[in-house]
């Protein structure tokens, strides 16, 4: 069996081989923080000390979010996308509890705050930056509260992930008069 080490966290697992590693990291409590779980956030991506190889490939869309994130995909990998192929010592996550406390704080003015219902408000804020680093905080905002949400209501994946299906209304519905069909989204 294969030994997946997390040496931030100082623990040790055995893991089958072909395991998810999100699986193998939520069970051992490893520390390393997962949000959208599908390799879209960059939240989990982690250092590889040793067996890299047995991670399998790097897909694009790993590359393409460690690089967005503005990690050097050669050093980092994204937990959520791989699987057990072999024993695996991982660093320390780049997004780790420990770091989040370094990092730069904004001030932000409120613009408006309207409530749409019991549980559900528009906030419309006003953020100034140093750096033109705006996407990289927003991100990092819609990423730690879909993951706040997803752990209260026991879900995964987006905040708005629904199946969502396209209904065509035909001149039939609409009368003789209408030239085009016009598509309604039903959720």
């Amino acid at each position: 069996m294969p030994t997946i080490t997390f040496t931030h966290s100082n623990k040790t697992v055995e893991a089958n081989l072909e395991d998810w590693l999100y699986d193998v990291a939520d069970a051992a409590e490893s520390g390393i923080p997962f949000s959208c779980k599908a390799g879209a956030c960059g939240t989990c991506a982690t250092e590889v000390i040793e067996g890299r190889e047995n991670l399998g490939e790097q897909t694009a869309r790993e590359v393409r979010t460690l690089t967005s994130s503005r990690l050097d995909p050669a050093v980092y990998r994204l937990p959520c996308l791989c699987d057990v192929h072999g024993d695996v010592t991982f660093g320390a996550p780049a997004n780790a509890k420990e770091q989040a406390a370094s990092l730069n704080v904004q001030e932000v003015v409120v613009e408006s705050y309207r409530p749409l219902n019991a549980t559900v408000a528009e906030v419309r804020f006003f953020v100034e930056t140093p750096e033109a680093n705006l996407s990289a905080g927003m991100q990092h905002y819609n990423s730690s509260y879909t993951g706040y949400f997803n752990r209260r209501h026991s879900r995964v994946g987006h905040l708005f992930q629904v199946n969502r299906r396209i209904i065509f209304v035909t001149k039939q519905v609409l009368g003789e008069n209408s030239n085009n069909s016009i598509p309604l989204y039903r959720i």
